[in-house]
């Protein structure tokens, strides 16, 4: 496991900084689930937005497809925070996501 310490947040991807501070604290953190699902939503955008695109407009189009096709949406109302917080959580409520893909 890497080092918090030594990790360089200021000269990573955010991603890769969150799944190394979840393992820090969890022990049961699934990272490989976690990096593969990312991979997973990546090939997905690529797949649907050309980069022929302006990038305004890439940009909406994933924007687009994040809250619309995939789901994601703020946390409203209760909610425990670790629904929220951790990121292998966030992605598991993504059956959505599953259904998303299936109908496309």
């Amino acid at each position: 496991m890497r080092s918090l310490a030594d990790f360089e947040f200021n000269k990573a991807p955010l991603c890769e900084g969150m799944i190394l501070a979840c393992e820090a604290i969890r022990r049961d953190f699934p990272s490989q689930d976690v990096y593969d699902e990312l991979e997973r939503l990546v090939s997905l955008a690529k797949e649907e937005i050309s980069q022929l695109l302006p990038l305004e407009e890439q940009l909406e189009k994933l924007i687009a497809l994040f809250y619309g096709d995939w789901g994601f949406k703020a946390s409203r109302g209760v909610y425990r925070l670790s629904d929220a917080l951790w990121l292998d959580q966030v992605l598991s409520k993504s059956s959505r996501i599953d259904r998303a893909v299936r109908y496309h």
